[in-house]
């Protein structure tokens, strides 16, 4: 993973945070309800994490079945995978500001939840204004 990739891709988090914040807010906020010991919103944000990498998973499903075996698909894909690894360096480095403390677990899986919802809308957009599939421009699902 070149130096450049994950520069571009903390300029974008810090762009598009605004624009997911209030949803990622909500969802953050359901454990805060819920929670009442760190260890219970760690299993909380835990679970969130996880609920959010099966939605990018569907997400990224649908499309590979929208787009078949199209070039832009291939590229979709590929650059998913390199996305990921970065994704995860970003978080653990989050994660290391908390060191081994309780509190770590639940910076990083807020940091897994945000960015993987951040993804979906990024790709979403990508599809929709740049490629003008417009079946990803009003998707409630996402």
């Amino acid at each position: 993973m070149n130096h450049l990739t994950y520069v571009i891709y903390l300029v974008f988090s810090v762009a598009q945070a605004s624009s997911i914040n209030s949803r990622v807010n909500h969802i953050i906020g359901d454990c805060v309800n819920v929670a009442i010991t760190q260890n219970d919103m760690n299993l909380c944000t835990q679970h969130q994490a996880q609920e959010s990498v099966q939605k990018l998973k569907t997400f990224l499903k649908n499309i590979e079945q929208h787009l078949d075996q199209d070039d832009l698909w291939n590229q979709i894909e590929k650059q998913q995978k390199e996305w990921e690894q970065v994704r995860d360096q970003y978080c653990f480095w989050e994660k290391s500001f908390f060191g081994i403390g309780t509190m770590s677990p639940t910076v990083y899986h807020n940091c897994m939840t945000f960015s993987n919802l951040w993804r979906i809308r990024i790709i979403r957009k990508l599809l929709c204004e740049n490629y003008e599939i417009k079946s990803y421009c009003f998707d409630p699902e996402y």
